[in-house]
């Protein structure tokens, strides 16, 4: 790749891409003309163009459950009618729109209300979480302690109640069906607390719904008013744009709940809008699958140089690998090629501490996204020149390496180690919109590209089927009907 820079000394203006306060340089991959060329053809061989034009119309994309992914719908800006199935449906979308805004200028001036609990797992945790943890840091910016209850351990439950008032909390309980196993788990022992200490009505006034099945949610007795729709056509991993984002919208403001969403629309529009080889999820999905099935490289490294996105590789890793971690393709049959890979990373420079030795010195090689705001508010300018300083020189290390002195092979660095460097203008609900959505029509791209369908999670079903059944089990003391090893296990670990 030095090489390459060395003949073009253009290069890097030329493999960069700027949309709106988001600027990516992809000098720093092993491409030339010819290599983007060849790739744009390849999509274009594959229809993605027709495909990226049907997600935006509604589009029944998501074949095995038979639905859309509109989600796209939840953040439009111009008001324009979108169809599924023949029917509009901006209206609805509209109206909840309108009900959150309500309710949540109605909480924030609530002085009673303080903690804010949201119950949720997977799309309906890890989205939110992100974003509410990247705009809440700087003090006074949330109206609320905030808690996100997600994994079914005892010990983070007790630690969250440790933490609020039951009199002063708002429960958000977000499950697609109501019925998901450690959602409703969590649920009902929050529901016992708040039972506990201001009584059965005052517990249902304080538990808010976001769902796909308001009339289970009113069985377990929430208030009609408190119960916010989200749609079938909207997958877990894409909700947090709809009424899944209500926590968000509540600890960081109705108004930056609004630019998130028009960050993610300014994205969509250059998605459907650009050519190919000027749009950028694309290129980044194009490269992906350049590295995936051409050179092999098996995972992709992501580093945000900015701690208050140290709950975005999470949030990506479900995007990314439960969208793409898949070997049927679309048509029911095996995929030939080798699709989505491990996506993994934490925020730096502390992880140039960590796992920058295998990224330079390894045996295998791992793309790199370097995420990074160009400005800080905060009172140290010099840290964060640092901090950005930190980030440019790794990927400068990555791409050109440096000779070992004579006799000292242990620091030979090879470089040739391909990266993308994305550069905010600024971190922000806008910013952080636009991130979001790149992220997630660069999954739906390469997706499409290897042939798969990137809106199921089949693969989740299995473990969580087995898990009631060994549930059960436990209390039983019925061991019987499984390998030697789990039996083994089931004794061990038997409740009784």
């Amino acid at each position: 790749m030095v090489d390459l820079f060395d003949a073009d000394p253009q290069r890097a203006a030329h493999f960069s891409i700027e949309v709106g306060p988001l600027f990516c340089d992809f000098s720093k991959n092993k491409i030339d003309d010819e290599t983007v060329r060849l790739l744009v053809s390849w999509a274009e061989s594959q229809k993605l163009p027709a495909a990226i034009k049907a997600l935006f119309e509604g589009k029944l994309l998501n074949t095995t459950e038979k639905r859309a992914a509109l989600h796209t719908a939840l953040r439009s800006q111009d008001g324009k009618a979108c169809y599924i199935n023949g029917s509009d449906v901006a209206p609805e979308i509209a109206i909840t729109k309108q009900k959150m805004q309500q309710f949540v200028s109605q909480i924030r001036a609530n002085k009673s209300i303080n903690y804010i609990i949201n119950i949720g797992v997977g799309g309906s945790d890890l989205g939110p979480k992100m974003v509410t943890r990247a705009l809440s840091r700087k003090a006074g910016h949330q109206r609320f302690e905030s808690y996100f209850l997600s994994n079914i351990d005892g010990h983070v439950l007790d630690d969250i109640l440790a933490s609020c008032e039951p009199s002063e909390t708002l429960v958000i309980v977000t499950s697609k069906t109501f019925t998901t196993l450690e959602t409703m788990h969590n649920a009902d022992k929050v529901k016992a607390w708040l039972d506990d200490a201001v009584g059965e009505q005052g517990a249902n006034e304080r538990i808010v719904a976001v769902t796909a099945s308001p009339e289970r949610a009113q069985e377990y007795g929430v208030a009609q008013g408190n119960i916010f729709p989200f749609w079938e056509w909207v997958g877990g991993r894409y909700s947090l744009w709809s009424a899944v984002g209500l926590s968000i919208a509540l600890c960081v403001g109705w108004d930056r709940f609004e630019k998130l969403l028009a960050g993610a629309a300014e994205m969509d529009r250059h998605f459907a809008e650009a050519p190919l080889d000027k749009n950028l999820p694309v290129i980044l999905a194009l490269l992906g699958c350049w590295y995936r099935n051409w050179f092999d490289y098996r995972s992709h490294c992501v580093v945000p140089y900015d701690e208050r996105l140290k709950y975005f590789v999470p949030y990506l890793q479900q995007l990314d690998m439960e969208s793409n971690g898949k070997a049927v393709g679309r048509a029911g049959d095996s995929v030939s090629v080798k699709t989505g890979p491990v996506i993994w990373g934490r925020p730096g420079s502390n992880s140039q501490h960590a796992f920058f030795q295998w990224l330079h010195q390894g045996k295998d090689i791992a793309p790199v996204d370097f995420i990074v705001a160009r400005k800080a508010k905060h009172k140290h300018p010099e840290t964060h020149q640092l901090l950005v300083a930190n980030a440019i020189a790794q990927a400068e290390a990555l791409l050109c390496g440096k000779q070992a002195p004579g006799g000292q092979p242990h620091r030979q660095f090879d470089g040739n180690r391909p990266s993308n460097f994305i550069l905010l203008e600024k971190l922000n609900a806008f910013s952080i919109g636009m991130l979001v959505a790149l992220y997630e029509h660069k999954a739906f791209a390469q997706g499409w590209l290897w042939g798969v369908n990137s809106f199921d999670q089949w693969g989740v079903e299995l473990g969580k089927h087995l898990a009631s059944t060994i549930f059960y089990q436990f209390t039983h003391d019925d061991h019987c009907g499984h390998d030697a090893s789990t039996q083994g296990l089931l004794s061990r670990v038997s409740l009784k």
